[in-house]
């Protein structure tokens, strides 16, 4: 059951979000409703095995990774490249010299972000 309402809060996320891109009027019950529309759908194809519905997905995820990659390095190299410090483990041992147990009780929170949100809901 876990899984349906985790289904379901991102697709409400997703179709909610066009609400504000496209202005609709009565905004609650259309996201709603093709939120539903959507779940059915996906439901219904999901029969066929996932790997149909992988299939079925991928152009428009490689779109999507596509553009947010390439939006991603436009940001990088025009505004700031310091974010390539990231990748140097000098910042990441003073940040836990610094902020001791706090350092690893923000770490904790910043991978249940990360990886626990949707089973928060």
């Amino acid at each position: 059951m876990p899984h349906l309402i985790t289904s379901f809060s991102a697709v409400l996320s997703a179709v909610g979000g066009l609400q504000r891109v496209f202005e609709i009027g009565n905004a609650a019950g259309v996201v709603v409703t093709l939120s539903v529309v959507i779940l059915v759908l996906l439901f219904m194809v999901q029969r066929f095995g996932t790997s149909k519905v992988g299939f079925m997905f991928a152009p428009a995820v490689l779109l999507w990774f596509s553009f947010i990659g390439t939006i991603g390095l436009y940001n990088i190299f025009n505004h700031d490249s310091n974010i390539f410090k990231a990748f140097n483990p000098k910042y990441i041992y003073l940040y836990f010299e610094r902020n001791k147990k706090d350092g690893w009780i923000s770490l904790g929170g910043i991978v249940l972000a990360v990886t626990g949100i949707p089973w928060l809901i």
